[in-house]
């Protein structure tokens, strides 16, 4: 055999194709390798992620069912919500009574003045909307108050025009 320059390209040519192929296949076996794991680690990442949307969904049901049953019940069992849902309750009431007491107060006198009650309710009627849209100047409103009365504003307005 002949062993001539020539050869000796051919020959180095041909070890480093073999050396260019074999990167490339070790490239992309490590390029599959590397999707194999990122599959392998999103398919876990699903699997824990599925488990803590079961979890929510039992924890979401286990209000649902609280939320279902009566409302003594459930502040018979917290009574925490109970004392808030009591304190609640006793503001309408002094609210109820102060408004009680103002309409007592205004009936005397317009009493007083010749003012039957239906011109009472048919001023107390129109000054309702104005003391909605001037709310910002009441002082009658306790502080205290004045959050809720807020919050409920825009449906008092759209209610009571």
């Amino acid at each position: 055999m002949n062993f001539n320059a020539s050869n000796a390209f051919d020959s180095i040519n041909a070890r480093q194709d073999a050396i260019h192929a074999q990167r490339d296949s070790l490239k992309k076996t490590n390029e599959l390798v590397n999707q194999d794991r990122v599959i392998a680690q999103t398919n876990q990442n699903n699997q824990i992620l599925a488990a803590g949307n079961a979890m929510l969904a039992q924890e979401n049901q286990k209000y649902k069912d609280i939320l279902a049953r009566p409302l003594g019940e459930i502040l018979d069992e917290n009574a925490n919500l109970k004392k808030a849902v009591e304190e609640q309750k006793a503001l309408i009431a002094l609210w109820i009574l102060r408004q009680r007491a103002m309409k007592k107060v205004a009936f005397d006198l317009a009493q007083n003045k010749g003012v039957s009650e239906d011109e009472i309710m048919q001023d107390a009627e129109k000054n309702m909307h104005k003391v909605l849209i001037q709310s910002d100047n009441l002082e009658i409103i306790p502080d205290s108050n004045m959050e809720y009365f807020e919050n409920h504003k825009n449906y008092l307005i759209n209610n009571y025009k």
